[in-house]
């Protein structure tokens, strides 16, 4: 059974004013990877935003991994009080 799963867009997270973090699941060599990436908008009357250099593909029998990293570093920022009360929402309920 062949997969076509060529691109699939997960979430998009606004970064600024002309640059955003796109999380999305690619196909690369017959395997599979997490892509987070900024992309950005290189012309202002271009409202389509292309992928940056910035960014990070994970292949994604590692996603358990970048998971937990990610847990651990929320756990660490709450720790140190970087979160400010607003952004302390109950994020596991957003999964």
């Amino acid at each position: 059974m062949q997969r076509e799963t060529p691109e699939t867009i997960i979430a998009t997270i606004p970064k600024n004013g002309s640059e955003e973090i796109r999380v999305r699941l690619n196909e690369y060599r017959r395997d599979y990877y997490v892509d987070l990436r900024v992309f950005a908008a290189f012309k202002s009357d271009d409202p389509e935003r292309q992928p940056t250099k910035k960014g990070v593909s994970v292949h994604i029998g590692k996603l358990d991994e970048l998971m937990d990293a990610l847990v651990q570093a929320r756990a660490e920022a709450e720790r140190q009080g970087l979160l400010k009360h607003s952004e302390e929402q109950d994020w596991r309920a957003l999964a």
